[in-house]
């Protein structure tokens, strides 16, 4: 693939479109990112169920954060990386995984 070749990351990095989104989209943003990363790497991906769980739920996603996993899909580490998101606005693990596919 072209982006390997030229090491460029696959997706849009979240420092050029996370600024834009409130804190609902940044989380169904990373998630989607991460299950597109995950299975183009051949990988099995828990994130894509874990988006949509959020998705339907009617309230924002900072007063589900204590019931989290609670949701289909969402368990302990996708807890984890949504919990860093909402409460230190850190995409590292997203980041890495753009970088360094």
């Amino acid at each position: 693939e072209a982006a390997q070749k030229y090491k460029m990351p696959t997706r849009i990095p979240p420092e050029y479109t996370f600024p834009f989104l409130d804190i609902d989209d940044q989380v169904i943003v990373m998630l989607d990112q991460l299950d597109y990363l995950y299975k183009s790497s051949g990988k099995k991906s828990p994130f894509s169920y874990a988006s949509y769980s959020i998705l339907k739920q009617n309230e924002s996603v900072i007063n589900l954060k204590d019931k989290l996993t609670s949701l289909r899909g969402i368990g302990p580490f996708t807890e984890k990386l949504i919990l860093k998101l909402i409460n230190e606005r850190d995409y590292s693990y997203l980041n890495n995984l753009i970088h360094f596919k």
